[in-house]
């Protein structure tokens, strides 16, 4: 047997743990984005203003947030996701 290839024990728990990481991420994101704008959503519309108000004042809040957003959730998920874990460290 090679030891330079991973088994197949280990790469069956590679996958999934990717997998779970970039779904936190996508879900970090969306969380931290909408409580970052959550402000704007609650405060009241003032009289006469357009239809798309609301829509407009979000856009103004992440403009030119959206990427470290998105940069920074995936980066809390890989430290957390990469941190080792007990147990699983082989020993020679």
């Amino acid at each position: 047997m090679r030891r330079d290839r991973p088994n197949d024990r280990e790469r069956s728990r590679f996958f999934p743990r990717i997998t779970l990481s970039l779904v936190a991420g996508f879900l970090l994101f969306l969380l931290s984005s909408g409580l970052y704008v959550l402000p704007v959503l609650l405060e009241p519309a003032p009289p006469g203003a357009i239809l798309d108000y609301h829509q407009e004042r979000v856009r103004a809040r992440m403009q030119g947030k959206v990427i470290w957003f998105l940069v920074g959730s995936f980066l809390c998920t890989a430290l957390v996701s990469a941190r080792p874990q007990g147990g699983s460290a082989r020993k020679p």
